[in-house]
C-alpha cells in the first residue's frame, strides 16, 4: 500500500477537482435544460393557441419562464443542499467506517484526523505508512465522487420532470404569468 501512495494522492486530487467541476457542470446543465424548457414551452403555448397569441391567458414568454423555473429551481435546490451538507455527510460516513482502534476520542482529535484525511485526499500530504489515513482518504474521495454523480443524476431528473410539467401546463387557459410573478414575489 505504501508504494501506491503517490498514485493514490494524484487520483484523489483529481477526484476532488472533478467534484468542484461537477458542481459547475451541474449548474451549466441546469441552465441548459432550463433554456430548452423555455423554448419548448413557449413554442407549445403558441401551438396550443393555433398561432394566435391573443387566445392565451398569458404571453408565450411567461409559459417559457414558468417551464424554465420548473426545470431550474428543484435541481438548484438539490445542488445547494449537497454543497451545504455534502462534506458533513461524507465526513460522518468516513469516520463511521474507521476501525474502532483508530476512532478519535475527542472532538479535537476528530478535527485533526479529518484534516489529515482531507489533505491526503487532495494529495497535499505524503501518507508514508499511515494506512488508516490512506484508506480513509480513498473512501472520502469515492464518497465525494458518488455524491456528486448522485446530485447530477437527481438534478437532471428533477429538471426533466420540471420541463415535462411545464410543457404540459402550456395551454391557453393556464395562468403562467401569475405563477411566474408569484415565484418572483417569493424571492423578494
Amino acid at each position: 500500500m505504501v508504494g501506491q501512495t503517490g498514485d493514490h494522492s494524484a487520483s484523489t486530487a483529481s477526484v476532488l477537482e472533478g467534484a468542484v467541476m461537477t458542481s459547475s457542470a451541474i449548474l451549466a446543465l441546469l441552465l441548459l435544460l432550463s433554456a430548452v424548457g423555455f423554448l419548448v414551452a413557449r413554442r407549445k403555448a403558441l401551438q396550443a393557441a393555433s398561432g394566435n397569441g391573443r387566445a392565451l391567458h398569458s404571453k408565450p414568454v411567461y409559459h417559457g419562464w414558468y417551464t424554465a423555473l420548473a426545470a431550474f429551481v428543484p435541481g438548484a435546490l438539490i445542488l445547494a443542499a449537497w454543497l451545504t451538507m455534502g462534506d458533513w455527510l461524507v465526513d460522518g460516513m468516513v469516520l463511521g467506517a474507521l476501525p474502532d482502534d483508530a476512532r478519535p476520542a475527542s472532538t479535537l482529535e476528530e478535527r485533526v484526523l479529518l484534516n489529515a484525511i482531507h489533505s491526503a485526499a487532495r494529495g497535499e500530504m505524503a501518507l508514508g505508512k499511515d494506512a488508516v489515513v490512506a484508506a480513509a482518504a480513498e473512501r472520502y474521495s469515492r464518497l465525494r465522487e458518488l455524491g456528486s454523480l448522485g446530485v447530477l443524476a437527481l438534478a437532471s431528473l428533477f429538471a426533466t420532470i420540471g420541463i415535462l410539467r411545464g410543457t404540459r401546463a402550456a395551454r391557453p387557459q393556464f395562468r403562467a404569468r401569475n405563477a411566474v410573478e408569484r415565484f418572483l414575489a417569493l424571492l423578494l
